[in-house]
């Protein structure tokens, strides 16, 4: 429909407020709500990565610590078991002076030999636990700055992202708080329709873009095209959308149209293509 200026529209307002524009500015509003909602909802599950990379560096992270201190328990069983032969041999060499045959004299003599040869083993086995854990403490104090850094990194990255996720969600609040006053401007008739074909698809109102259906590539009757320059509403015969002409996304599409090589006239035969029936408001 054309709009005239000394119209009036259902909702009792003057068309000189330019219901059509109000009405291209309510789907743009809500296309950005769509779009920022999309956002928010990517950004959660970047959130969730991000978690989950800062619960399994910290995971990593105390996996090492626990070995380390299972490498330190070791060494300290170790000690505490040559401090224990130790003792028994001390015992054992007194006994050793106080011993009044030969019999009890050869008897605490093995037993000495004994601890003697455990002790020797314990102090390998000690030595190969102390190797162990000055390796582990090695790699712990080398990993754990880069445990830190990262963990830190990690917080900050979910700190931006939720600020971020804030924002969008002021941003959905503010276009919502708009959609009434813009609603206000637009006909009844319009938004009824408009309302129909959100139900079916996410952008039911789509501009014409290289003389088709942005949303489809119907190409659109030249006709048609008159009437959408005059600021008229019409529904793609291919895919029911509402149409428009928005001279923006128009010139924008003309300058970066690739230029194609000349061919020959094409014999193949089009159906022509009824005017499409403008929307216009109920007087």
């Amino acid at each position: 429909m054309e709009i005239q200026n000394n119209q009036v529209n259902q909702k009792g307002l003057p068309m000189s407020e330019n219901p059509f524009q109000s009405f291209i500015d309510l789907i743009k509003l809500d296309q950005n709500i769509i779009v920022q909602k999309q956002q928010i909802t990517d950004f959660e599950v970047e959130i969730k990565s991000v978690r989950e990379q800062a619960r399994n560096t910290t995971q990593t992270e105390q996996a090492l610590k626990q070995k380390l201190h299972d490498a330190k328990k070791d060494v300290d069983e170790k000690e505490l078991e040559i401090k224990d032969i130790e003792v028994q041999l001390k015992e054992k060499k007194a006994r050793l002076d106080m011993v009044t045959n030969q019999r009890e004299y050869k008897s605490v003599q093995t037993e000495i030999e004994n601890f003697n040869a455990q002790q020797l083993a314990l102090e390998d086995v000690l030595v190969q636990a102390w190797n162990t854990l000055e390796n582990i403490q090695k790699d712990h104090d080398a990993k754990l700055p880069e445990f830190e850094t990262q963990l830190s990194e990690l917080e900050k990255k979910e700190e931006e992202i939720a600020n971020k996720i804030e924002e969008l969600k002021k941003d959905i609040q503010t276009c919502t708080e708009q959609r009434p006053e813009k609603e206000k401007i637009v006909p009844e008739e319009w938004l009824q329709k408009y309302v129909m074909m959100r139900e079916r698809v996410s952008d039911p109102v789509v501009p014409i873009l290289q003389g088709g259906c942005s949303a489809c590539f119907y190409k659109t009757p030249q006709q048609d095209l008159i009437l959408l320059k005059r600021n008229k509403l019409l529904q793609c015969k291919n895919c029911y959308r509402f149409l428009f002409f928005e001279k923006e996304a128009e010139t924008l599409a003309e300058k970066t149209e690739t230029p194609e090589p000349a061919k020959t006239e094409s014999t193949e035969a089009t159906e022509p293509a009824s005017e499409g029936t403008a929307a216009e408001p109920k007087e």
